[in-house]
């Protein structure tokens, strides 16, 4: 069925867009819910929008800075970050020298960035962390005037309206780009100050119980540490080691990576402590492959290598979904609250204690599991599979490939610390409590979300699509 829209000649100019797709009725139908209302364009209350080469020309930029995969200065945010909620594994750093060059980009927490290219228009807001900041490359930084807060910016652009006006300006194929010039043309709600200031301390609630959510989860791995001794072990690689052929034999092992010291560090202390195997504690269940074809633009989502983090299950831009007849032939492969997922390709040991409602099948480089006996809490296990311990564990029988792939039988032998049952317990309930903070937080933003919803459609009565 054909879909037109009729646009005037002057628009066409002050848009400086001749696109039909910029003039799809649903984005002519969401322009006209913002102008019933008092609004501005986002550019009038921008006080800064820059990004990583507004610091000097990409020559200068590659003298000055470098990226570095630990012990730097200053961290460096990037999209993977954001997209992860996670601050600290797998992050790059750079030097003093770096971040003070990179001047125009220091960030000091609570500013709105945006993707520019590839997930392009998603919008972030930065926690405040405890560590000076600077921004990586691909990012847009703003903030606002004074009177406009980011909080309440964010809980726009995270509506259904702001995420959808902002994505009318996204342009290109492969890759997908925003520019400066079109997100300062977005338009933005100008609400009254009592609600203005309602949805900035939903916001702001809603950040507290994430950095709470954090550092309840900081101090279960803490302890969890300190409880195991693993505070006492000093895992730092070194740049020459050896080994002796009777252990070569043993392991039937020839490469090199396999015996490094802190590897070999690492096992001598798991073999004097009380340890299990992982396939003594639970049952598997190997997700399936639906294959491309099977992949749809909407519907149940199939859960990927990507989605499984030890924060939760993120979905984001790259989510691939299946449609609800195949979902329904492949229930089995649901998981259910209390199942615990397991990444076993690509990205290797990701572990999660599912604990909301699904509506999704898990792909086959991910394993589903489920407790024998109630011997060992499901989120200490959960926990313990996320330790740097158990992370060396893996690398080591996976170390030397290009795609990494974590086989059954290895998987089954992972050696998992046990502890006092008094103390699981109590580090399962500080994951518990970590989590109840995160969910939480959600519900702040999504109220927060829904107050400007209200305030838009108040405005505008006819249906938006």
């Amino acid at each position: 069925m054909a879909v037109w829209s009729e646009v005037k000649r002057t628009n066409l100019v002050h848009n400086n867009r001749f696109d039909a797709e910029f003039y799809r009725p649903e984005y002519l139908d969401l322009e006209n819910a913002i102008k019933s209302i008092s609004h501005v364009r986002f550019g009038s209350i921008i006080e800064t929008l820059t990004d990583y080469h507004a610091n000097g020309s990409y020559e200068n930029l590659r003298n000055h800075v470098r990226l570095l995969d630990n012990g730097g200065y200053a961290y460096m945010v990037r999209t993977a970050d954001l997209e992860a909620n996670d601050f600290e594994k797998d992050v790059k750093y750079i030097d003093e020298h770096a971040y003070h060059y990179l001047k125009k980009t220091q960030i000091f927490g609570y500013e709105i960035l945006i993707n520019k290219i590839g997930s392009a228009g998603k919008v972030y807001l930065m926690p405040k962390l405890d560590k000076p900041v600077s921004l990586g490359m691909n990012l847009f930084m703003i903030r606002t005037i004074k009177d406009v807060s980011t909080f309440y910016i964010f809980a726009y652009f995270y509506s259904k309206y702001g995420r959808r006006y902002i994505e009318r300006y996204v342009n290109g194929t492969v890759p997908l780009t925003i520019t400066k010039d079109s997100v300062r043309s977005v338009l933005v709600p100008l609400l009254p100050k009592k609600l203005h200031d309602e949805i900035t301390l939903l916001v702001s609630k809603s950040m507290c119980y994430m950095n709470s959510s954090k550092e309840l989860y900081h101090s279960a791995k803490d302890t969890f540490y300190k409880k195991a001794g693993f505070n006492k072990l000093n895992l730092i690689k070194t740049k020459s080691y050896g080994t002796s052929f009777s252990e070569i034999v043993i392991h039937n092992r020839i490469d090199a990576d396999y015996y490094q010291k802190h590897f070999k560090l690492m096992a001598n202390y798991l073999d004097s402590i009380s340890t299990e195997l992982l396939g003594d504690l639970v049952n598997f269940t190997k997700g399936i492959e639906v294959g491309t074809q099977n992949y749809t633009n909407s519907g149940k989502l199939f859960i990927r290598v990507s989605n499984v983090k030890e924060t939760g299950i993120v979905t984001g831009n790259s989510d691939k979904y299946i449609s609800e007849k195949l979902y329904n032939k492949l229930l089995e492969f649901k998981p259910k609250i209390g199942d615990i997922l397991l990444t076993k390709d690509g990205t290797l040991g990701e572990c999660y204690v599912v604990d909301s409602d699904v509506e999704g099948i898990i792909s086959g480089g991910i394993m589903k599991m489920t407790l024998k006996s109630s011997s060992i809490p499901a989120e200490y296990l959960s926990l313990a599979i996320n330790s740097t311990i158990c992370k060396l564990q893996i690398e080591r029988v996976c170390s030397g490939a290009l795609i990494q792939h974590w086989k059954p039988k290895d998987i089954s032998a992972l050696k998992i610390p046990i502890l006092d049952k008094a103390i699981m317990e109590e580090l399962s309930e500080l994951v518990i409590s970590a989590k109840k903070a995160k969910k939480e937080s959600k519900r702040l933003l999504e109220q927060a979300k829904r107050k400007v919803e209200d305030f838009i459609e108040r405005g505008y009565n006819d249906e938006i699509v």
